[in-house]
């Protein structure tokens, strides 16, 4: 076992599905997970049920990039983006699980002189509007 996997929370699994929940969240990734987790915290509703196909964070969350990224080109998505990293920075002293968040940068490379101006005005629209 890892040292992260010590710092995490027991998963309580249910003996039997029940008939009914309040509410039935499909994937278990970081927006499913993330849902759940607020739903319970921050409105107390905690008779809710997380469907994953696979294993928990199988899919982009525990894969490949693993980045939570700021390159969204409208504002109304820009500001929930940031408002979701401003929550996801505090999720490791909310839970007492080590989350292992970081800031680093990444590297986009444009191959076209259309894609340089796709992404310089999606980086000027991030800037514009706050995201960190």
């Amino acid at each position: 076992m890892s040292e992260y996997t010590r710092t995490l929370p027991p998963i309580r699994w249910p003996d039997a599905p029940k008939a009914a929940y309040d509410v039935l969240i499909v994937g278990g990734g970081g927006h499913g997970l993330s849902t759940a987790w607020h739903l319970a915290v921050r409105h107390g509703i905690t008779n809710v049920a997380v469907l994953e196909a696979d294993y928990i964070a199988s899919g982009n969350t525990g894969r490949n990039t693993t980045i939570i990224r700021a390159n969204y080109g409208l504002p109304e998505a820009i500001r929930f983006y940031q408002h979701s990293l401003e929550l996801y920075q505090g999720l490791e002293a909310e839970t007492g699980a080590a989350v292992l968040h970081q800031t680093k940068g990444i590297l986009w490379m444009a191959h076209t002189e259309m894609a340089m101006r796709t992404e310089r005005a999606r980086c000027l629209m991030n800037s514009a509007c706050g995201a960190t």
